[in-house]
């Protein structure tokens, strides 16, 4: 994730709420929700207005 998405979520008084805030936008259809919840974020003081980008890599098997 990047710096300002990095430190909304360091900042976040739940962090495992803050966690499946973001698993919520992980799927490829999820740009506009994701998008509508940052500028939420932003709107709101809770976001710096910066590039935002997170990476999420599923492991299965072994």
């Amino acid at each position: 994730m990047t710096d300002a998405l990095a430190a909304w979520f360091l900042s976040a008084p739940d962090q495992d709420g803050a966690v499946h805030q973001l698993l919520e936008f992980a799927g490829p259809d999820d740009l506009d929700a994701f998008e509508e919840w940052l500028n939420g974020l932003r709107s709101g003081g809770q976001l710096r207005n910066d590039d935002v980008a997170i990476v999420r890599i599923d492991f299965e098997g072994r």
